[in-house]
């Protein structure tokens, strides 16, 4: 039998007080479905470490790093970089200042047993770019699967490159409608 699938569960803060505050809690009271292995990545942006990291209380490994190139992309960069690293089938995202809910482990993993055969994408979303959900989808095995089409009103080639590269299947400019997503399901062989 095979190694049980990696579900990498990574967070990004630039404050390891907030992070043990509020994500690390809710973390730490998660149940863990069987049959997955987990790790907490957590990534500290900053120009310096902000101290030690406290034990979160979850019997997962934590493998913390220090992205000094400052931002959010540098930072979810290095997630991406390491997910990579750590061959992880999964990979999920959590805000730094959130107590993630009970139980949203379970429907995590249900969601990502069940992919759809294909996602309709946009570039521009609040939370997480398009660009940055694709990275975060094509990481994992399930995520290689569907076909994406992403939606932009970027019209710059280099958009349209940058998601191609990350791993979308087509583009659609905006405004669509019905005929023009139907003729690019066909182009990728959904219809």
């Amino acid at each position: 039998m095979g190694k049980k699938p990696l579900i990498l569960i990574a967070v990004c803060t630039r404050n390891l007080a907030v992070f043990e505050a509020n994500c690390a809690r809710g973390i730490a009271q998660l149940s863990f479905p069987q049959g997955y292995r987990y790790e907490l990545l957590l990534v500290e942006n900053r120009s310096e470490a902000s101290g030690a990291l406290n034990t979160i209380g979850a019997d997962i490994p934590v493998r913390y790093f220090l992205e000094k190139q400052l931002g959010l992309s540098a930072a979810r960069n290095r997630v991406f970089t390491e997910a990579q690293k750590r061959n992880a089938d999964w990979l999920a995202l959590l805000d730094d200042d959130v107590v993630p809910m009970d139980g949203w482990l379970e429907e995590y993993v249900r969601a990502m047993q069940s992919m759809p055969d294909v996602v309709l994408l946009y570039w521009n979303m609040p939370v997480m770019s398009g660009i940055e959900y694709l990275r975060a989808l094509r990481v994992t095995d399930e995520g290689k699967k569907p076909i994406v089409v992403f939606c932009t009103t970027e019209n710059d080639m280099s958009h349209i490159q940058e998601g191609i590269a990350a791993g979308a299947n087509e583009y659609i400019m905006k405004p669509f409608d019905s005929d023009i997503i139907q003729s690019k399901f066909v182009q990728t062989g959904v219809l």
